[in-house]
């Protein structure tokens, strides 16, 4: 999934942020700009039954502590870097307590994941899975002279899910997980290690709301954090799930 930004006369505000981190502290900018989308979760640790569906769309926002505090020290000025973003995916049980699925986060990330639930008890569900998510990043000013700005962002994902039904139509759920991320970009390439997790709310059965907030920081000496916040709709031919 590639995400071109493009601005004629004054560079758009994203490029600056881009640009003013870039000068300052390249390897940030490279491994950790485009941070974000795929930290959702969208999902509890329930396996949906074989052969049956969902389909989620929704909307997210999100916030980057470290990046605006990078940006503020190399600009002078108090910056902050928030956006929202649309998340479009799709799940699908493809045997007995294992589930696979995509999605597709705009601006940026397409993320392909699975999931195996190990462990349900009365309410209480446990599932690991592991994922790959891909962001292609191009920008470029043209305000005196044309400057570009190019990157592509590779993250192995980790998660684990806990989830606890209360009823048919009310579930809790949190995911921890784990991130490498390799990423390669117009001045360098290097990896990251990341961890994070999110905690939510499932509301309906067949169809209805997820509700949910995220937190991802660096393991590195590198530093980083984000926040994020979504809510979705789901529907499809699932139920309980």
């Amino acid at each position: 999934m590639i995400t071109h930004l493009r601005a004629a006369g004054e560079a758009s505000s994203l490029f600056e942020h881009m640009r003013r981190v870039c000068v300052v502290t390249p390897f940030l900018a490279i491994t950790l700009l485009a941070g974000c989308a795929n930290m959702s979760t969208l999902q509890t640790a329930r396996a949906l039954t074989k052969n049956t569906g969902r389909f989620v769309i929704g909307f997210g926002y999100y916030n980057s502590p470290t990046i605006d505090e990078e940006i503020g020290k190399s600009s002078g000025t108090k910056t902050t870097l928030s956006f929202p973003y649309f998340e479009l995916g799709g799940r699908f049980g493809l045997l007995k307590d294992l589930e696979v699925g995509a999605k597709v986060t705009l601006p940026g990330f397409l993320t392909v994941d699975g999931k195996v639930e190990v462990f349900s008890s009365e309410g209480l569900a446990v599932a690991g899975g592991l994922g790959l998510s891909y962001l292609g990043l191009s920008a470029s000013s043209t305000s005196t002279s044309t400057t570009s700005f190019n990157a592509q962002f590779i993250d192995v994902l980790v998660p684990g899910y806990f989830s606890y039904d209360f009823t048919e139509w009310l579930a809790l759920y949190t995911s921890p997980r784990y991130i490498f991320r390799y990423a390669n970009a117009s001045g360098g390439s290097g990896t990251a290690h990341l961890a994070g997790s999110s905690v939510g709310f499932k509301i309906g059965d067949k169809g209805g709301v997820f509700v949910e907030a995220s937190y991802l920081k660096s393991l590195t000496s590198t530093p980083f954090d984000q926040w994020q916040a979504n809510v979705a709709l789901f529907f499809g031919l699932a139920s309980n799930q």
